[in-house]
């Protein structure tokens, strides 16, 4: 998860400009029929500004000038009316108005993005504890660094569309924007961030106004993001006497760039999250069995939660600057026992930082970042654009202090251009236009468009920099383990004489032309080919059994046999086996393994990977056969765990006390030993290390292939073809795809051998059988289908989140397995919290308990989730504690242990106790009771519960909407404005009057998965084919760093 201090939402024309009106402008608190400007001298709250180069276009030239406070009139004029605020004019078209349900026509469309800039917790509590000099100083670097990325968006993201379908991008006069200073979360905690929400309006060089281009913008939004917290860190070093760390934030979320100073635990403190309706509930719980001696009925229970939810959603009070300050200090004192300007003090103990000019860093550096910048993002996707590789720079170089705004954009721009060199251009067509006011020029081609400045990225490392007056900027000792980072990495090297000479280039001069050509690199593209040889030339195993009748006796479908025949037969070195949801995949395996198992001699000859702990350990109870997850084959086969014992070291010298505790390190390292000894001979091997070995003959399963990177693909791939094995790769990519590189199996699927089941076993009803056809399709026409069969429900946010809560709670009630699915982590925070206080308000689950990883409590009966492979913590029966194993709770122990049991298909785990450590509890233990659409994907239960909401795509809807035998729900959540939403929640709905067919089938046009790179290649240049690819870089390259987070250097599988 990325650490994202500035975010991008939609703001729609109806319900996100009423929150506009309503909570942004105001600090989030209801002010009434009180004027905003009012309101602004009664609060103290500074009021809005303006901001943007769009103002000079405004009254007919005459213009508002760039800070001018915002006043209500002209901000309905612009974000609601689109309209002109000096002269009352339309600003290009007005915005279009659709009929809703209610018969009640409202505008419809988006009237402006919301862009949300967040000072990191740590810089936020520097403000709200300092001094007033302090304090200003804290909120001008702040301030600066906004206004630096807005102008950043102005010189090079900002554009609009013309001509036919908006086909051709052109330049503005800038933007119009309004800012709002907000001093605090809704929970009341200190959070400096600023609302600039962005006018949809836009004036051509022509002067016509038209909309902006959004694309661009959410193209952007990583890049500017990082750039923001760099700039800011720039600023703040400037003016303070402050130092930066990487705050290590847990194995999910990307390491924090926070002042040096501050306890971590005095920051999570600060970081509360709303469980107002738990607490309440648990409260109220507590006085109902007081007062009646039982525990509340089923009716009793929803007026209870009813109140509840009434009670902990009032509107936000306004507070003074003076009591903020007053509760903060307070807060401080309690939390960490001291005075808070001795915690200020220790933030502003550093040293002014000296600042670099982009001469200060060396050539050598220089490419090492940029290596680094292509090494990342080509390990999370096939292709990118120039603002992916400016994430990945801003990240790796935001612990380098520069002079000014002018260096940074030149540090940026320099990296950007060597990592450039690094990868394959694939677009080379110009897809826009120099527009000026005498009419459109023809666009000028220049090799690799035009300059970049400063932007992002999401675990980018600290990268020792070598300066070029010798004075280093290596991290100190103290950077070491003990602050949760470990101070070594490796990354792949580099050659720089690599171009792209790949046809056409598109570049018109315009700022952002350049930006949205896509790339990918030489590995990637070897990687794809090496697959495609495989599963088209590769020579594999194949099974010609001796009995003619062999088919006889197995039980499947024409198409399973098919298939399985197909299979046997193959003789390449890859086959893919393509499984819609519920086309009897697993079974259609079980025959595979049994049959190709009886062929061979060696007990080993058919094995399983698949890409999390729990999903193999599913296989291997299904199919009876040995089974892996992908990353750790590849760890203990290919990458550091093949050379002995190392990891087995590495893991052992973070034990609490580190290297000091030597025997104890040395006892643990004897013991895993022993585990492994003890796991190979149990598979019948003699050498531990065989069983990351393949073998001649041998049918290595890959399940869920679709979630596995094309490299990790491709490194597979080359093993089985040196040893003589078949590699089979089983998925759907209709269904979710890898977090890593990836588009591999899609494209094996549809220019290979594929195999495709076509049947569906899965479905209760055969309607319901057949309507998933067209979701994996993204035909909309099956929606009225679903509809007709009352599958589908919409209204308000609350009222669906409650209808589905409620609808997946009854079938767990009745005894069903039903799952409750949400389209983000969000909506399953909320959830879970509800679940938890409802089971203990009906006595199912204590109402004291434990804190967790995502601030909610767990207490006894409740049911939870582990988010971290630990191979250290076992059971009874000898397995370990696997990254999405859900428990229940049976014992607290006084140590914040955990006693709990597993919740399992498998009988014979019923009543097993394991023990969860206090300390693992904390950071890797989660609720269980609603999860996403990723996690929900190869799980079959009864019932599902889909609640769709923003970002959601065709690939979640379908594994959502075909996880349940019996019955699957959608329940879509319509624009509407509450007092408890979050904005993220108002403003990325932009659905006013849609109706619930409408969004789905918005989501159905919408897919997630990621095109191969060789498709995305071969599709863009036809003229071209085979490009002329810049030189391999040099596997690995080791280059030091201070960011890495110690469970990184643990074997990778530990994360998934």
């Amino acid at each position: 998860m990325m650490g994202v201090v500035m975010s991008v939402h939609r703001m729609s024309a109806s319900g996100g400009f009423r929150y506009l009106l309503a909570h942004t402008a105001s600090a989030d608190v209801p002010r009434g029929q009180l004027p905003l400007v009012e309101y602004y001298v009664e609060s103290g709250n500074p009021p809005g500004r303006w901001l943007g180069s769009g103002l000079e276009c405004l009254g007919d030239g005459r213009g508002l000038k760039r800070g001018t406070q915002v006043t209500e009139a002209a901000m309905t004029a612009v974000f609601g009316m689109a309209r002109d605020p000096l002269t009352g004019r339309a600003l290009g078209r007005a915005f279009p108005t659709r009929m809703g349900a209610d018969g009640v026509a409202r505008p419809a469309g988006v009237a402006g993005y919301d862009l949300t800039f967040t000072a990191v917790k740590s810089v936020s509590l520097l403000w709200a504890l300092g001094d007033e000099a302090t304090r200003a100083a804290v909120q001008a670097a702040h301030h600066a660094a906004v206004d630096q990325v807005i102008d950043i968006l102005e010189a090079r993201v900002a554009a609009t569309r013309i001509g036919r379908a908006g086909a051709t991008r052109v330049g503005v006069r800038g933007i119009v924007a309004a800012a709002f200073d907000h001093p605090d979360t809704r929970t009341g905690d200190p959070n400096l961030h600023t609302h600039v929400v962005v006018a949809n309006r836009v004036q051509a060089a022509d002067g016509t106004w038209r909309t902006l281009d959004g694309q661009l913008l959410f193209a952007a939004g990583v890049a500017l993001s990082e750039t923001f917290d760099a700039l800011l860190a720039d600023e703040l070093s400037r003016r303070l006497p402050v130092a930066f760390r990487w705050r290590n934030r847990g194995e999910w979320a990307t390491p924090a760039f926070e002042l040096d100073g501050f306890p971590d635990e005095l920051l999570k403190a600060f970081s509360t999250r709303s469980t107002g309706i738990a607490t309440h509930l648990f409260r109220a719980t507590e006085a109902f069995v007081a007062e009646h001696g039982r525990h509340p009925t089923r009716v009793e229970q929803i007026r209870l939660r009813q109140t509840a939810t009434l009670a902990t959603r009032p509107p936000k009070v306004a507070r003074s600057w003076a009591d903020l300050l007053t509760s903060w200090a307070q807060r401080a004192r309690e939390l960490a026992g001291r005075e808070p300007r001795d915690l200020v003090a220790d933030a502003l103990s550093g040293q002014y930082a000296r600042p670099l000019r982009l001469r200060d860093i060396g050539t050598e550096s220089r490419r090492i970042f940029a290596t680094y910048a292509v090494t990342q993002v080509e390990g999370r996707r096939s292709t990118w654009n120039a603002w992916n590789l400016e994430a990945e720079v801003a990240r790796a170089t935001k612990h380098v202090p520069m002079a000014s705004r002018e260096d940074r954009a030149k540090l940026h721009e320099s990296l950007v251009a060597l990592a450039r060199e690094q990868c394959v251009a694939i677009d080379g067509h110009p897809d826009t236009l120099a527009l000026t006011p005498e009419g459109p020029s023809a666009a000028s081609v220049e090799r690799d468009g035009p300059s970049v400045a400063s932007i992002g990225l999401d675990d980018g490392p600290s990268v020792a920099v070598s300066v070029a007056d010798g004075h280093g900027l290596a991290p100190s000792a103290a950077d070491g383990p003990e602050r949760g980072v470990s101070v070594a990495s490796s990354v792949a090297g580099t050659a720089l004489d690599g171009r792209d000479s790949v046809g056409p280039s598109a570049a018109d001069g315009s700022p952002w032309s350049g930006m949205s050509r896509r790339y990918t690199s030489t590995r990637i593209l070897e990687a794809e080919r090496l697959l495609l040889d495989a599963a088209t030339t590769g020579v594999g195993p194949a099974v010609e059994p001796e009995d003619p009748a062999w088919m006889e006796g197995v039980t499947l479908g024409a198409d399973q046999k098919a298939a399985l025949e197909q299979v046997m037969r193959s003789g390449h070195g890859v086959q893919v086996l393509v499984g819609p949801a519920g086309s009897g995949k697993t079974a259609t395996l079980k025959a595979l393994a049994d049959l190709w198992g009886s062929q061979w001699w060696h007990g080993d000859s058919v094995i399983g990977l698949a890409p999390s702990a729990t999903a193999a350990l599913e296989l291997q109870r299904s199919l009876g056969i040995r089974c892996e997850t992908v990353a750790r084959w590849l760890w203990k086969s290919a990458g550091p765990g093949a050379d002995g014992y190392l990891d087995v070291a590495d893991r052992a010298a973070y034990l609490p006390g580190g290297a000091g505790r030597t025997w104890e390190r040395q006892q643990h390292v004897a013991e895993m030993k022993d585990g492994e000894r003890s796991m190979a001979l149990h598979w019948g091997f003699t050498d531990p290390a065989d069983r990351y070995r393949m073998r001649p003959g041998q049918l290595v399963i890959v399940d869920e292939a679709t979630l596995a990177g094309t490299l990790d693909l491709a490194t597979l791939a080359d093993q089985a073809q040196q040893a003589g094995a078949l590699l089979l790769l089983v998925g759907d990519p209709a269904q979710l795809s890898a977090v890593q590189a990836g588009g591999a199996f899609g494209l094996l699927a549809r220019v290979t051998h594929a195999v495709e089941l076509t049947g569906l076993w899965r479905f209760t009803h055969p309607w319901e059988a057949d309507a998933t056809r067209g979701l994996r399709r993204g035909d909309p026409t099956v929606l009225d289908t679903y509809q007709s069969h009352g599958r589908i429900l919409d209204g308000d946010r609350e009222a669906m989140l409650t209808a589905a809560y409620d609808a997946w709670r009854a079938d767990v009630d009745a005894g069903r397995e039903s799952l409750l699915i949400a389209a983000d982590n969000d909506t399953v925070l909320e959830l879970n919290t509800r679940a938890r206080a409802d089971r203990a308000l009906a006595g199912r689950a204590s109402v004291q308990g434990i804190e967790l990883r995502d601030g909610t409590t767990a207490g006894v009966g409740d049911r939870i989730t582990t988010r971290l492979n630990d191979r250290r913590l076992t059971g009874p029966d000898g397995d370990f504690v696997r990254n999405g194993a859900v428990w229940t709770v049976v014992e607290i122990c006084p140590d914040a242990a955990l006693l709990v049991t597993p919740i399992a298909d498998d009988p014979g785990r019923d009543g097993e106790v394991w023990e969860l450590p206090g300390d693992y509890v904390a950071e890797h233990v989660e609720l269980g009771y609603a999860i996403t659409a990723h996690r929900a994907q190869s799980r079959t239960v009864d019932t599902a519960h889909v609640i769709t909401g923003p970002g959601m795509t065709r690939e979640h809807l379908y594994v959502g909407m075909t996880r349940g035998r019996d019955a699957n729900h959608a329940y879509v959540p319509l624009e509407g404005v509450g007092a408890g939403d979050e904005p993220h929640h108002v403003l990325d709905h932009v659905n006013a009057g849609q109706s619930a067919l409408d969004v789905l089938a918005g989501i159905l046009a919408t897919s997630g998965a990621e095109t191969s790179a060789t498709e995305a290649l071969n599709g863009a240049r036809p003229w071209n084919p085979q490009p002329t690819l810049p030189p391999s870089r040099p596997q690995p390259m080791a280059i030091p760093v201070d960011y890495v987070p110690v469970l990184d250097l643990d074997e990778p599988e530990l994360s998934l």
